[in-house]
């Protein structure tokens, strides 16, 4: 195995290629994506454990007991605790479901109005090009500037 030497000029290197990797406005849109899921995370289980599960223990708990609770074992020392895999579940299918609506609703919709404006299909190849283009980038036909 060949050593690399490790010099001045090679870790500017390094640090540059970093530079371009980790500074991109991908990265950067990403790392705010990120933020925000996990902030919407919190908020969507606060609104399960703290506005939906106290509703539904109020009719599904006949017994005065919290369902988030229930554990079943059958073995000694196998627990299995399935009332907080219940909650769980539950976080996971409104989480589920807000993000369908925002994104398949709302976010989608904008984005098709948006591209429609902006785009037009190239009639030999089908795909998406701007309207100002005058050669497909996919199958480079060229285009008659068509008013």
């Amino acid at each position: 195995m060949e050593k690399k030497d490790y010099n001045l000029n090679n870790v500017k290197e390094e640090f540059n290629k970093f530079e371009k990797f980790a500074f991109k406005n991908r990265m950067i849109e990403m790392a705010v994506a990120f933020i925000i899921g996990v902030a919407f995370q919190k908020t969507v289980t606060s609104l399960s454990d703290n506005l939906i599960m106290p509703f539904l223990n109020f009719f599904v708990a006949k017994t005065g007991n919290n369902w988030r609770t229930i554990q079943w074992e059958p073995l000694e020392g196998m627990n299995f605790e399935l009332g907080k895999f219940m909650g769980n579940f539950l976080d996971f299918l409104l989480i589920s479901l807000i993000l369908y609506i925002v994104y398949v609703k709302i976010i989608k919709a904008v984005l098709v109005k948006d591209n429609s404006i902006n785009f037009k299909l190239c009639p030999y190849c089908s795909n998406k090009i701007a309207i100002d283009a005058t050669r497909c980038g996919e199958c480079t036909s060229w285009l008659e500037n068509n008013e």
